[in-house]
């Protein structure tokens, strides 16, 4: 590699690092709504809480599925884990889920269809990147990980040129991104611009001057 290709590689990466912000829990100008504002997503979470009541009922002597009885074990086994290691036990455990773009699924009427899977339907068909993102957060609250350390993140992917979700964990010092490919991150690597996040409590928007996409039916 030439000189100039060297200079210029490095002033290229300088300008990434300089405007690698890493994901805030505590911008509290992004605060956008009440969960329950947002009716898809509202119903993501009671579909949620019966189906965690499921897996918390799901005993060796009990009517469930594999998937359930598993989940119903892996929570039990690290529940008094310290917090990271409950984030990398689920992380891994729901990884493990066949990965499904739903974008590829035409329906009848001949539009992409985008919506939310239950615990149900993702650990039997699997899902996208916000199912998997999704899928770790509402296990994590079920391990004890409390609701304001965590929130599913939809952003921009720069290099890919594509919308991404991800699981957002605040770590105390650090907020880490936990990602559908198995990898855990600081969340200051300027791959990503984040557009807007939600959890049980609330729904942030995080880019509302550049008109980035809300989530629909808000």
């Amino acid at each position: 590699m030439s000189l100039r290709s060297q200079i210029l590689l490095a002033a290229c990466l300088t300008a990434v690092a300089a405007h690698a912000e890493p994901y805030r829990f505590d911008a509290d100008v992004d605060y956008l709504a009440p969960a329950a504002m947002w009716d898809t997503w509202q119903a993501t979470i009671d579909a949620y809480n019966v189906d965690l009541a499921k897996v918390a009922a799901c005993t060796e002597n009990s009517d469930c599925s594999g998937r359930f009885r598993s989940l119903n074990h892996l929570l039990g086994r690290i529940r008094d884990l310290p917090a990271d290691q409950r984030v990398r036990a689920v992380n891994a455990w729901v990884n493990r889920l066949r990965y499904r773009d739903d974008r590829t699924q035409i329906g009848p009427d001949g539009r992409m269809p985008n919506e939310f899977r239950s615990l149900t339907e993702f650990t039997r068909r699997g899902g996208d990147c916000e199912d998997f993102a999704i899928a770790k957060y509402f296990l994590l609250r079920e391990a004890g990980i409390p609701a304001a350390q965590l929130r599913v993140v939809v952003a921009r992917d720069r290099p890919h040129h594509a919308y991404h979700a991800v699981l957002a964990y605040d770590a105390g010092d650090v907020s880490w991104l936990v990602e559908t490919d198995g990898t855990i991150s600081r969340s200051n690597h300027g791959q990503y611009r984040f557009l807007y996040a939600m959890n049980e409590e609330g729904v942030w928007d995080h880019a509302p001057a550049e008109g980035a996409p809300l989530p629909r039916r808000l």
